[in-house]
């Protein structure tokens, strides 16, 4: 059985491209050294291995091949839409904060009793009022995953631009400007502006897939 704190390099770090090479392809020393060296990269690079990582410091008792697959499903589940988690972590952390507001204020109270050690407190309160920020802060990006803003979806207008149309006065013949003819061929003017062109450029993204190989330690 690995130890708690070496990381597995197998199937979650593995492209379906790379999946299909092994699965078709004979695989040299060499080749099979260089996608290891991808595969390590890959891994220690993922936004799971890196907070698992520092979970895994903070709770030395965590397995991080456990703690990476608990993250991986997590992110899937955002990625589907389902949003509980970030709300109750957002909850949670809110909590936190509001219980360091109250501890620093506290201090902040106690150093400042009968004109002590005022320097002290003024230092706890500017502490405390920072994680009063923070705490207001996370409740209001909270709100906004339970209530998300509305978007507004404009329809385009095709407006011309730089026409002007000029009335003569009564009783005068004055042309207007879009309404100027060409006496040679007595015809209007044709409008000689380029007309806009629309265009967009997509962007191919890469699909990753899973495949079971080997283990590298992370010591």
């Amino acid at each position: 059985m690995a130890p708690i704190n070496e990381l597995s390099l197998d199937e979650r770090f593995l492209t379906e491209t790379q999946k299909e090479r092994i699965k078709t392809q004979p695989t040299s020393p060499d080749e099979f050294a260089k996608l290891a060296a991808q595969v390590t990269a890959t891994a220690f690079t993922s936004p799971e291995v890196t907070s698992a990582s520092v979970i895994q410091d903070l709770q030395q008792q965590a397995d991080i091949n456990a703690l990476v697959d608990v993250l991986r499903h997590q992110t899937a589940k955002v990625r589907g839409g389902d949003m509980e988690r970030p709300k109750a972590i957002l909850m949670a952390q809110a909590h936190a904060l509001d219980s360091l507001f109250l501890t620093l204020t506290k201090r902040a109270m106690s150093n400042a009793r009968d004109g002590k050690y005022l320097d002290a407190a003024d230092r706890y309160l500017r502490l405390a009022l920072k994680a009063q920020g923070q705490a207001v802060r996370t409740l209001e990006v909270l709100n906004e995953l339970v209530n998300p803003r509305p978007v507004a979806y404009f329809k385009q207008a095709n407006i011309a631009q730089n026409q002007q149309i000029n009335h003569p006065p009564a009783g005068e013949g004055q042309k207007t400007e879009i309404q100027t003819i060409n006496e040679a061929s007595h015809e209007l003017h044709q409008n000689t502006s380029t007309p806009r062109i629309k265009s967009g450029i997509d962007s191919p993204v890469a699909t990753l897939a899973v495949l079971n190989r080997a283990k590298v330690g992370a010591g």
